[in-house]
């Protein structure tokens, strides 16, 4: 038999918190980049219904899946 050093320093510690950093990261870039959406939609797309329809899906939507992704990690 042989023993896998490789495997000894990796745990499942590190793995999550290596996923939160990254989770947490996109999440960052997400809003920024949602934000800049949200300002042109609402500068140049006027006041439509549509769009109103449109920004609440997307916003809503976005809550949702970053809810779910957040509750995803594992502790």
């Amino acid at each position: 038999m042989y023993y896998n050093y490789a495997m000894e320093s990796f745990s499942a510690e590190t793995l999550t918190s290596g996923i939160r950093s990254i989770f947490w990261l996109f999440l960052i870039v997400y809003l920024i980049t949602g934000g800049v959406l949200v300002y042109h939609w609402q500068r140049y797309g006027g006041k439509s219904k549509v769009l109103f329809i449109v920004e609440t899906v997307f916003i809503v939507g976005s809550v949702i899946f970053a809810l779910a992704a957040f509750f995803a990690i594992p502790k």
